[in-house]
């Protein structure tokens, strides 16, 4: 999930939304459950990122990272570094960003999950754009599209081949 990907959102939205979500945390930690607090984790780093706050969004996407790793889940590790690479792309560190989504595409070229690897391209490719490495970009958007498998996720790779050709052909 990417919360970024609605702009309409309203920030009082997203301030009870991370409300509910700390108290979640604290639910899980009372619990002792160590796959609840990643979710919740990844769900407040999310959260923190859509609101701006880097510094939380990280510290959250790191500790869920960690749990993931403790808990042998390479999934969700995948899911905890994909989103630590969108937001070191936010801050604009287009250099962690690379590092982090190479690692996600490594890990889940290792799992043998095709829609991970997708958008772990696309990732790499929005931000190879944004530091105006247009031929990287297409050549992990078009890696993208190749991976991609449902019609939804295909209808978005082609949008972002074609947004580059038509910002920079």
């Amino acid at each position: 999930r990417d919360l970024h990907s609605f702009p309409t959102r309203r920030s009082s939205d997203l301030q009870e939304a991370l409300v509910c979500l700390e108290k979640r945390l604290v639910v899980a930690h009372e619990l002792g459950s160590p796959e609840v607090k990643a979710v919740a984790y990844g769900d407040l780093g999310n959260i923190h990122s859509a609101l701006g706050n880097y510094e939380q969004a990280v510290n959250c996407l790191e500790h869920q990272q960690e749990i993931a790793r403790e808990l042998g889940d390479r999934a969700l590790v995948s899911d905890a570094t994909s989103a630590l690479g969108n937001v070191y792309q936010r801050m604009s560190d287009a250099d962690s960003a690379l590092r982090l989504h190479k690692m996600d595409l490594e890990m889940c070229e290792h799992l043998g999950a095709g829609a991970l690897q997708a958008r772990a391209c696309g990732n790499l490719g929005a931000v190879y754009e944004s530091i105006r490495s247009f031929i990287d970009a297409v050549k992990f958007y078009e890696k993208q599209l190749a991976l991609t498998a449902d019609r939804l996720s295909k209808a978005y790779a082609c949008g972002s081949l074609g947004e580059y050709f038509f910002k920079y052909d």
